[in-house]
């Protein structure tokens, strides 16, 4: 007769061998568990649908108990595998070695590590959503400059971005003789490289301490009267809303920004 747990009584404790395993009933419903006597917290559990587990209970050294799936019995898990993965686990818990915990840390740190294979494209996109558009009246031209420098590296992860890719980039465009415009090339990384970094997407700013191409010399342009006069002369065609605008702008001498 094949052995069997009785109705009343869902759990043994016996010194498991394959031929016993091999000619276990499972319950009528619901599951048994059969401990090994030999390997103290080793169990199989037993199904009604025939399905048998392997199940290892063992408490970490100063710390909890900890429960421990193996896999299904006997494939891919014999006994002898069954019985030499517990005491596995069993030195390991003897020095306080934690298993589960450990695995969760390690699940943890991919995680974070994934959060953070965000490509440069995509934090253009939440820099663009998150603050250009609503902040910047030239939001949409920084938005351009930004993908036009940085358009060899769009598809990398923003956290292998580096200080010197970002310095090749300002130094290539003064390389053409356009000082200033890599200068507002400069501007735009470094302010794009803070907000990515405050926002978490890199750890560190890399775009603090980037160099200016060269010095700007603010220019200053005083226009002749002949100048003013032809200025003047052309707003008479520049339509009912610009030419008083500009008009008001020679009497008064104020700033666009300021009329």
């Amino acid at each position: 007769m094949s052995p069997k747990c009785p109705p009343e009584d869902k759990q043994m404790r016996i010194d498991l061998t394959e031929q016993y395993l091999r000619t276990l009933t499972p319950p009528d419903d619901g599951r048994l568990e059969v401990a090994d006597t030999q390997r103290a917290g080793l169990t199989l559990r037993v199904y009604s649908s025939g399905r048998r587990v392997w199940m290892y209970e063992k408490r970490i050294k100063g710390g909890v108990k900890r429960k421990h799936t193996f896999g299904e019995y006997p494939n891919p898990v014999s006994l002898a595998q069954a019985r030499s993965m517990a005491q596995e686990i069993a030195a390991e818990a003897s020095r306080g070695f934690d298993r589960v915990k450990a695995a969760e840390v390690d699940r943890l740190a991919l995680e974070t590590s994934e959060a953070k294979k965000v490509t440069v494209a995509a934090v253009i996109d939440r820099y663009d959503a998150l603050h250009l558009t609503p902040n910047l009246r030239t939001g949409a031209e920084r938005r351009r400059q930004l993908e036009q420098t940085l358009e060899p590296f769009l598809g990398y992860s923003i956290t292998d971005l580096s200080k010197h890719q970002l310095q090749a980039r300002i130094d290539k465009k003064a390389g053409e003789g356009r000082t200033v415009r890599a200068n507002r090339i400069k501007a735009a990384l470094s302010a794009f490289t803070k907000w990515a970094w405050r926002r978490g997407y890199i750890d560190n700013d890399i775009g603090a301490g980037l160099s200016k191409a060269a010095n700007e010399k603010p220019r200053d342009v005083v226009l002749s009267m002949e100048q003013v006069r032809r200025i003047w002369e052309a707003t008479q065609d520049m339509g009912a809303i610009w030419g008083p605008l500009f008009r008001l702008l020679i009497i008064t001498a104020q700033r666009r920004g300021d009329i």
